[in-house]
């Protein structure tokens, strides 16, 4: 019996790892691709490589900074898809460099809260073309009044879908507005 639970937990934590690793990869390869040109979004979801480049970019954000409440929406005229990104008293204007693990920086109340609209996502219900960045990292490398520099890999879902439905999501955001 001993033998076995050792077996099973070793082969856990080296599941851990592979798949730590992985999103480890996931990033510094998105970074990469950030640093090659003007791309100012890169997302990686359910296959697909969505970009946009900062000349494209029509922003739009509602910045409290005096209450810490900021709202982004990243989207282009052309790009199937938008992100919108929400702060709520997360004190990361004054913390930068800051990670969130979500869901646990959301335990009490929402703080960092990240989805993306596809418009092209093949669903039943319209409410999963909004998919919602339920599990991994968010980095905040830089926020300042006219910048956000950011990471994220993780998982994600349609809004309505169960969490059994969960796929890999990771990317950058590198905008000046």
């Amino acid at each position: 019996m001993k033998l076995l639970t050792v077996i099973i937990c070793t082969v856990l934590l080296i599941g851990c790892k592979e798949n730590n690793a992985t999103k480890t990869s996931l990033v510094s390869s998105t970074k990469k691709s950030l640093e090659a040109g003007n791309v100012a979004v890169l997302l990686k979801m359910e296959g697909e490589i969505f970009t946009m480049k900062q000349n494209e970019l029509n922003p739009q954000q509602k910045l409290d900074f005096e209450n810490d409440k900021l709202q982004f929406n990243i989207y282009t005229n052309k790009s199937t898809v938008s992100i919108n990104f929400n702060l709520n008293k997360t004190e990361a204007l004054k913390n930068a460099p800051v990670t969130y693990t979500i869901p646990e920086a959301n335990s009490e109340t929402v703080k960092v809260d990240l989805s993306f609209f596809n418009k092209n996502r093949q669903v039943e219900k319209r409410s999963n073309k909004r998919v919602v960045f339920k599990k991994g990292t968010i980095t905040i490398s830089e926020l300042t009044k006219n910048s956000l520099k950011m990471e994220f890999a993780g998982e994600g879902c349609g809004m309505m879908e169960r969490s059994d439905a969960l796929f890999p999501i990771s990317g950058a955001i590198n905008i000046n507005y």
